[in-house]
């Protein structure tokens, strides 16, 4: 009976050594290539990163971004609200910059196709053949000299707006 008690006691001193150093373990915050924030408790060697919770019973200083977020002992339980506060506004902006960044694309797409299509139209023609409306009203047809400024006007604009 006394070896069980023994045994039993040596298995709990050991478990809740375990469960004491895992509680006390260091959390890192990085940004990976991505841009994504990702937490662990070894820190990467190829990125800088942020000392979130020190292990031991240490004082902390706790930044996100460079700013302070937590002095004192290793618990940043209070923080932790404000932390993912923080981290969700950051993938908001993300998202929201990733979306802006599409519509400027797609907007510059346009503009490109728009340009190819003015130009492709002036070069399959020759001023003879174009018509326009005159100051006076009536329509003319399109002078050389008036032509060539518009294709090169048209060139120009896929030069500017293409890739």
């Amino acid at each position: 009976m006394n070896k069980l008690i023994f045994a039993l006691s040596i298995c709990s001193a050991i478990f809740l050594q375990h469960a004491r150093a895992e509680s006390t373990a260091p959390v890192y915050r990085w940004k990976d290539a991505k841009g994504e924030i990702n937490f662990g408790q070894v820190p990467p060697r190829d990125r800088p990163y942020t000392l979130l919770k020190a292990g031991g019973k240490k004082p902390v200083t706790a930044t996100i971004d460079g700013e302070i977020v937590s002095e004192g002992n290793s618990g940043l339980s209070g923080d932790v609200d404000s932390f993912l506060k923080k981290a969700e506004a950051e993938r908001e902006a993300r998202e929201e910059a990733k979306a802006k960044a599409l519509e400027a694309k797609l907007e510059a797409r346009k503009k490109c196709d728009a340009a190819r299509e003015r130009a492709q139209f002036l070069e399959e023609r020759t001023a003879r053949r174009l018509v326009v409306k005159a100051e006076d009203g009536n329509y003319a047809r399109l002078e050389e000299d008036e032509f060539l400024k518009r294709l090169d006007a048209a060139r120009q604009a896929v030069a500017e707006h293409c890739e």
